[in-house]
């Protein structure tokens, strides 16, 4: 305890600092030299002697995600603000969720589990992509729900896609990472979803979101059937994770 206290100290000066320089601004100017000042500080402090729970590391980064799906929910209503709640909203709204569901899914049903104990084996690189996918995905999401019946242009389709593709391949490394093997069908789905950029110009956003949404409710049917067992006695075990018999 005392030598976390001694590296909670050494760190004090760089967390007062940052957030201080964002508040008197100048804005643009004071926001530079504040994440220079977080980022780069932090490689010349020792903090060695801080104590990290595996368990608490872990639910922080998973917060992160929950974070950027609710992103995607909020891109619903902020879409849907001040259109008539015909079909042509409420249809792709439940399309959007159903996907924001199966990537919650895809995340928290075991792979949060099995990464909290492998966490020595873990960085925190897939876990910010997964995000990122995310948020990507929260963009198109606002701008189908103005444009249903007529195709997406090329970068929000990209994002749409492209978002749900780079989230799928960075679960297969976080999986990977977590002793699991690679998934063929995570693999197969994210290449199916970015070969849809190509018909993107010719088919409605709704179509290409009726395609995503189909392409992630088959890749949940297949990988419960394929990893039951697996995914059970990760649930069910304390000790269990990807790779362990």
């Amino acid at each position: 305890m005392p030598g976390t206290m001694k590296a909670v100290a050494r760190i004090v000066p760089n967390t007062t600092i940052g957030p201080a320089l964002i508040v008197i601004g100048p804005l643009q100017v004071w926001w530079l030299v504040a994440l220079v000042l977080e980022y780069c500080t932090m490689f010349l402090i020792d903090v060695s002697d801080f104590q990290i729970s595996p368990k608490h590391f872990s639910e922080r980064h998973g917060l992160i995600f929950i974070i950027s799906l609710g992103e995607t929910i909020i891109s619903i209503g902020i879409g849907a603000a001040g259109l008539p709640l015909d079909r042509h909203v409420i249809i792709p709204c439940l399309l959007v969720l159903s996907i924001t569901v199966a990537m919650w899914w895809n995340y928290f049903d075991v792979n949060s589990l099995a990464a909290e104990r492998r966490l020595a084996l873990l960085t925190g690189g897939a876990r910010v992509r997964m995000a990122r996918g995310a948020i990507l995905f929260s963009l198109a999401g606002k701008k189908i729900l103005a444009q249903t019946e007529v195709p997406l242009a090329l970068i929000p389709a990209i994002a749409l896609v492209g978002g749900l593709a780079l989230f799928l391949l960075a679960q297969v490394g976080f999986s990977a990472r977590c002793g699991g093997s690679v998934s063929i069908p995570r693999l197969i789905v994210a290449g199916l979803l970015l070969l849809t950029i190509s018909i993107s110009g010719e088919v409605s956003s709704q179509t290409l979101l009726i395609i995503a949404s189909g392409l992630f409710a088959a890749l949940v049917v297949v990988e419960v059937l394929i990893d039951r067992e697996a995914r059970y006695k990760i649930r069910t075990s304390e000790h269990h994770t990807w790779g362990t018999g």
